[in-house]
């Protein structure tokens, strides 16, 4: 009897251990979807960035919006400059012209003034001597035919006088009617011209409220491109690249997934990428200066710049771009989830979709590396999981 509630008590207690430590491991236990989880990050990054892309893309219609408009106002601005221009030449040739009409009118008036006065001598001496005192005593009346010939050319100067006085009235009252057109013309081009300042001045406020909205949209689109390279770096830590999963499933024509079997049979056989050695190596670095820890997904093999980088194993490229910390890179399906990566590369020789064969040359390493060495970046993943290099590079 007391060995079986031994035995009891030995079974409650042993349970009891195990329910403990089976309720631990399973607190420890991230479900896929919570927080903290890779697929929760994945998800957050995807969504996070299409929005920032969304954001740039916004941001970049604004900005030729904008453009388009500053192009209007400076077209328009130039028109109104022309407008200003003309009309300052207008005005400049008013005034010219007002000028040399008052100074005819002057002319004309002295003229006048001086011709009446000798007018009037001439018809007081006509009246007091019967002639002028100025003519010969050629014309002295000896007779009544001397008398009507002297009637006669009196009557022609007398004549003159007046045609030539009429004349000059006209002339004078041209003038004076020109002058007053040109007395109103003045002022119209004045304020003519006033409005066109006035709006050449509106227009120029409104330039440089748009040249403002420029600068910030510049810079939030700097802030926005940043943004979206800190993501894809996030992105591309976590395997989230365009066409990666549909390689992964064997949706990509040229990858046989049976190659995968082949590709890991090469497991601490494959060749070196380039020629050089290994200055960073797989997973956790930790910096002495600064006391920090980094992860490496990969690995950072020096070499010369523009050498040549050649493929480890068969497979097809199935993309390539560029990416803020890792410059212009290449990445290169083996069949099933392999995939090998190389990153800071000056030139790519191959295009996406195109099959590539084991020491094919792929691409050259960058003239100016990390700190100003040439090297060339380099992965192998399985999937989303970085395996060490060094473990498959004979």
């Amino acid at each position: 009897m007391r060995n079986g509630k031994r035995r009891l008590c030995l079974f409650l207690l042993a349970f009891s251990i195990w329910f403990c430590i089976f309720v631990a491991k399973a607190e420890m236990v991230v479900e896929p979807g919570q927080p903290g989880s890779e697929t929760f990050r994945l998800v957050r990054v995807e969504r996070e960035l299409k929005q920032k892309r969304e954001s740039l893309e916004r941001l970049d219609l604004e900005e030729k919006r904008i453009f388009g408009e500053v192009l209007d106002l400076e077209e328009s601005l130039d028109l109104n400059g022309s407008l200003i221009r003309r009309l300052v030449q207008r005005q400049k040739s008013v005034e010219q012209e007002l000028e040399y009409k008052q100074r005819n009118l002057k002319a004309i008036d002295s003229t006048v003034c001086d011709y009446r006065e000798n007018a009037d001598i001439r018809l007081r001496e006509i009246y007091e001597h019967g002639r002028p005192v100025d003519k010969p005593t050629a014309l002295a009346a000896f007779s009544p035919v001397d008398l009507g010939r002297i009637v006669r050319f009196t009557e022609r100067i007398l004549k003159t006088d007046g045609e030539f006085l009429s004349a000059a009235c006209a002339q004078r009252s041209d003038l004076t009617q020109e002058s007053r057109h040109l007395d109103a013309v003045s002022p119209r081009l004045s304020r003519q011209q006033e409005r066109i300042d006035q709006e050449r001045l509106y227009r120029l406020r409104q330039l440089q409220e748009k040249e403002r909205l420029l600068k910030r949209i510049e810079s939030e689109k700097k802030l926005c491109l940043e943004a979206i390279g800190d993501l894809e770096e996030e992105a591309f830590a976590l395997g989230l690249i365009p066409g990666w999963d549909d390689e992964r499933h064997g949706d990509g024509a040229g990858v046989d997934p049976g190659d995968q079997a082949r590709f890991e049979l090469q497991k601490g056989r494959l060749p070196w990428p380039v020629q050089g050695s290994v200055v960073s190596t797989f997973g956790l670095q930790r910096d002495r200066t600064f006391h920090t820890a980094t992860q490496n997904s990969g690995i950072e093999i020096t070499a010369k710049g523009n050498a040549q980088v050649v493929a480890v194993a068969d497979g097809k490229a199935v993309y390539l771009s560029r990416l803020r910390g890792y410059g212009d890179f290449l990445l290169v399906a083996h069949g099933g989830d392999y995939f090998t990566l190389y990153a800071r590369l000056s030139e790519i020789s191959v295009s996406a979709g195109e099959i590539v064969q084991r020491l094919q040359n792929i691409g050259r390493v960058e003239v100016d590396g990390s700190q100003g060495t040439p090297a060339l970046y380099f992965e192998i993943r399985k999937g989303r999981q970085c395996l060490d290099p060094l473990e498959w590079l004979r």
